[in-house]
């Protein structure tokens, strides 16, 4: 699930953990029986709706109304099952908001480190059109340290263009990989460092990803996301004007690659 942009990351983990631990196996509903089980259940999950629909981007609320959530409502209190399915539904409820919640602290944990870098998100442009990365000085994104991000649909990318029938095109998006490669393996892992100033890593969206959107959208919404959940300056690193305009239209700061180091 996609965050809310206006959303507090760690406000999210700690109002959803605390929402959905009411569904814990031995939370406030385990001691509760017949139609005070049912009505407390059916008020927690459309609480849950609420709090999901507060902070994320059009939800898919299919696995909170699932099929025993219809199960519960369609039976009576004098049910045999009814409180074996109640507990059992909120059990799994419990166990996978938990999870959501788990993510997105564990994501502003990794996203943390130095509170002073800058956060500079790679088109895939930089790749095909400009110098390789291990070329750059990174002070025309900032002053201090840096942390360059390569999106994951970046990545996809590349690996795409690998085939590509410009021969250069091709080159230059297999040398991308290959320095990709000799710097990170495992997105949790350790930063690459690039220079003295620079750490390089990828960033794998966490979730189902709206693959129909163009590749500019996916880049930008990842820049977004990391300036969300660290509340730091986040730049979009381009020399296509047309990512350059998107990204001001969205709200974006932009560190245009210097033409020393373009193709």
């Amino acid at each position: 699930m996609r965050l809310n942009p206006l959303a507090d990351p760690a406000q999210a983990a700690k109002q959803l953990r605390e929402t959905a631990g009411r569904g814990a196996q031995n939370g406030p509903l385990s001691v509760l029986r017949d139609d005070h089980l049912i009505n407390a259940y059916l008020a927690w999950a459309h609480e849950l709706e609420r709090l999901i629909r507060n902070y994320f981007v059009e939800p898919d609320l299919d696995e909170l109304y699932s099929t025993r959530y219809w199960q519960i409502r369609a039976q009576g209190s004098t049910s045999p099952r009814l409180y074996e399915t109640v507990i059992q539904e909120a059990t799994w409820q419990f166990d996978r908001l938990t999870a959501v919640a788990d993510d997105l602290g564990e994501r502003v944990e990794q996203l943390a480190g130095d509170p002073t870098a800058t956060f500079a998100v790679l088109d895939t442009n930089v790749f095909l059109h400009c110098r390789p990365l291990s070329d750059f000085e990174w002070g025309f994104v900032a002053a201090g340290s840096v942390r360059v991000i390569v999106p994951l649909r970046v990545i996809e990318e590349l690996d795409a263009r690998r085939r590509d029938r410009n021969a250069e095109i091709c080159d230059r998006a297999r040398a991308g990989i290959r320095l990709l490669r000799d710097h990170f393996t495992d997105p949790s892992g350790p930063r690459g460092q690039l220079s003295e100033h620079a750490t390089i890593e990828a960033f794998v969206p966490a979730g189902r990803r709206d693959e129909v959107v163009s590749a500019d959208t996916e880049i930008l919404e990842t820049a977004q996301e990391l300036q969300q959940f660290t509340q730091r300056p986040t730049l979009i690193v381009t020399a296509d004007y047309g990512m350059q305009l998107r990204a001001a239209a969205n709200g974006l700061l932009i560190a245009e690659v210097p033409t020393d180091y373009r193709l």
